[in-house]
């Protein structure tokens, strides 16, 4: 059988749309279908603007899932392309629209190439050992030369689902939603052991319960015990880095070592919010209000629909005497989440500071009512 499809190149890499593969100087490279699926989209509308919404549409039609999905597989995807993580105007291939979107900005040149079918029959040994070589990570990704960018996630759908709905869960913050979210995670990790997502979510759990509804000696063991099993199973995990972050400052008061794990989640994963508001989040912690506010912004460009990222920053309004600010930012985050608890909780400090006790009373009760 043969057919022609597409083929894009740009700088050194060749990208072939039917058998889905990447090549760089004529050797393939290893991604997951959705990142390839993602750079496909952008090489295909170079020079223009692709949104995030458009993007998750198109790479997850039939699933919810958040943007941190979408910047891991921009992340993965700058490291494949060479890209530097520390200054993005390095960035030669795939520009960051801020609160918008992507961007491929390199020369692309199409041409048409037959089948994978048909080029396994060439006299091209070096190539046919090159496509081998590939065909064998696709079908066995779980062996020893597992992609590191596939290493967070699960080729078990099932497994996916359950992870999706211990987030959903664990974003209620209450401690039934908490539990909730922890019995998903370790549902997830029952069908798939190797899913780094999962653990990094149980870890999640625990934290936020340590926060607030649990003696941190009985969470933050548990959390930490989950969170350096999902590096032992992808140590490239942004987000697993960040938990560890907190754990080591917050609980084990070790500054040091808990800023190096916050810079190295920023290198993994420069375009999504989730490195910078927790880096906020630990500079906040210390006094250092500045910084923190500096961070958490940085965080909302990123990503400004994130009720989360407005209660951390009017959290650090309100520490820095900034109360006006922070009932902003309260407001904001419950015109996103309305049944955000801890934005009700923000609000009631931030009118006691002013002095307006009905107010202040009024917030306490809807917290009393939300989160039991």
């Amino acid at each position: 059988m043969s057919y022609s499809q597409p083929v894009y190149e740009f700088g050194h890499f060749r990208l072939h749309t039917a058998e889905q593969v990447l090549f760089c100087a004529g050797k393939p490279l290893r991604l997951t279908l959705k990142a390839f699926a993602v750079l496909r989209i952008l090489v295909e509308n170079s020079g223009h603007l692709v949104t995030k919404d458009e993007l998750m549409r198109q790479v997850w039609p039939d699933a919810y899932v958040e943007e941190g999905n979408l910047a891991q597989a921009i992340s993965a995807l700058r490291r494949a392309l060479g890209e530097s993580h520390q200054n993005r105007r390095d960035h030669e291939y795939i520009e960051t629209v801020a609160r918008r979107g992507y961007r491929f900005i390199a020369v692309v040149n199409m041409q048409h190439w037959t089948s994978l079918e048909n080029l396994t029959a060439a006299n091209d040994n070096d190539l046919q050992k090159r496509i081998s070589t590939l065909l064998r990570l696709q079908i066995n990704p779980a062996g020893p030369e597992k992609n590191r960018f596939e290493e967070g996630y699960t080729e078990r759908e099932e497994a996916h689902h359950l992870y999706m709905r211990g987030r959903y869960y664990w974003a209620k913050y209450t401690v039934e939603g908490l539990n909730k979210g922890i019995d998903h995670f370790r549902l997830a990790i029952k069908i798939d052991p190797d899913y780094a997502l999962a653990y990094a979510g149980l870890t999640d759990c625990y934290y936020r319960l340590s926060n607030i509804h649990l003696p941190p000696g009985n969470a933050v063991p548990k959390g930490t015990a989950a969170v350096i099993k999902a590096l032992q199973r992808d140590d490239a995990l942004a987000e697993a880095h960040a938990l560890l972050g907190l754990i080591r400052i917050f609980y084990d008061h070790e500054w040091p070592v808990a800023e190096s794990e916050f810079k190295k989640e920023i290198e993994l994963a420069p375009d999504s919010a989730l490195p910078y508001n927790r880096y906020g989040w630990a500079l906040g912690m210390l006094g250092r209000f500045d910084e923190a506010i500096t961070q958490i912004s940085r965080a909302l460009d990123l990503e400004p629909r994130s009720s989360e990222g407005r209660v951390g920053l009017g959290i650090f309004f309100h520490l820095a005497g900034r109360y006006n600010a922070a009932i902003a930012q309260a407001h904001l985050a419950l015109a996103l989440q309305p049944e955000s608890f801890p934005a009700h909780v923000l609000l009631g400090i931030a009118h006691l500071q002013q002095s307006r006790l009905a107010e202040a009373v009024a917030e306490v009760q809807k917290v009393a009512t939300l989160a039991g």
